[in-house]
């Protein structure tokens, strides 16, 4: 390639270049031109990050509700148990059969009250922590009831010993508390039945952890675990193969995520489960257990 064809090619790549620059409309355009596209990269961005933010801030929000939304379930069973207990433990001729272990006088006056409110477990024991009479609901829908054979020992659970033992806290005379049964773990709120200002008997209102779980989900729109203090999982929402163990379902809590928990700081870990990722929240309800959402 000559020398004067290198120059025409180069001459002519500068006045294409330069040619904008040599014409008044493209003076005042290009400037322009220019700002529109800093401000539309600019726009794009800021918006984009914006959205992002908020979608972010809207899930940190979902996330921290469906935690409270958690824990004032457990709040409300246990409302829902005192009003229960309350009914039965004052109910005329409850403390009068309770004092000689009279069943048949007991199941006529609390199967009523236990069916009118639902009730999953009731349980009444004599001053001894013997069970005198207990009902189990077999069917929600016709309200069934069975008593509760399995082969447990109330009078040997703290709830039960400080129902007995008269003790009170700053919330009263009742106690409430996750006890392993023979049929699981079940959640029981526990009152005394009082009779000349002597105890002669406790009543204990009862939900299965399994049942709570599944009443619990729905209002928090999240799957629900439920921890015992060494961080293993007692019940939960998720759906966990049969014969799947702790470590398989990766469900189990660490020793730090449970330290924290326990010294009253919610924790919030991101953990993949079932091959699927998940946010997962941990706190502490009321000294009880620890509820994952």
């Amino acid at each position: 390639m000559s020398q004067a064809h290198t120059r025409s090619l180069r001459d002519g790549a500068l006045g294409l270049i330069s040619w904008p620059t040599r014409h008044i409309r493209w003076k005042i355009v290009l400037p322009y031109a220019f700002l529109t596209a800093v401000l539309a990269a600019a726009g794009s961005y800021l918006a984009t990050d914006l959205v992002t933010g908020n979608l972010t801030e809207r899930f940190n929000n979902q996330l921290a509700e469906a935690g409270r939304v958690a824990a004032d379930a457990v709040v409300q069973e246990e409302r829902d148990h005192l009003e229960s207990l309350r009914a039965v433990a004052f109910t005329d001729g409850v403390a009068e059969a309770t004092a000689v272990g009279d069943e048949t006088t007991l199941a006529r006056l609390v199967e009523p009250i236990a069916a009118n409110r639902a009730v999953e477990r009731l349980e009444v024991l004599d001053a001894q922590g013997r069970r005198i009479e207990t009902m189990q609901l077999t069917d929600s829908a016709t309200l069934a009831y069975e008593p509760i054979d399995a082969a447990d020992t109330p009078a040997v659970w703290p709830l039960v010993q400080a129902v007995l033992a008269g003790e009170t806290d700053q919330f009263g005379d009742k106690h409430a508390q996750v006890v392993q049964t023979a049929q699981g773990f079940v959640f029981y709120t526990a009152g005394p039945i009082i009779q000349n200002d002597q105890v002669v008997g406790v009543v204990m209102i009862g939900t299965s952890l399994e049942s709570l779980v599944r009443e619990i989900k729905p209002q928090a729109l999240a799957d629900i675990t439920f921890y015992d203090f060494a961080g293993n999982p007692i019940a939960s929402t998720f759906a966990v193969a049969d014969g799947t163990s702790v470590e398989e379902a990766n469900l189990d809590v660490y020793g730090e995520v449970l330290d924290d928990s326990i010294q009253g700081t919610v924790v919030r870990e991101e953990r993949t489960l079932f091959g699927r990722g998940y946010d997962l929240l941990y706190g502490l309800e009321q000294q009880k257990l620890a509820v994952q959402s």
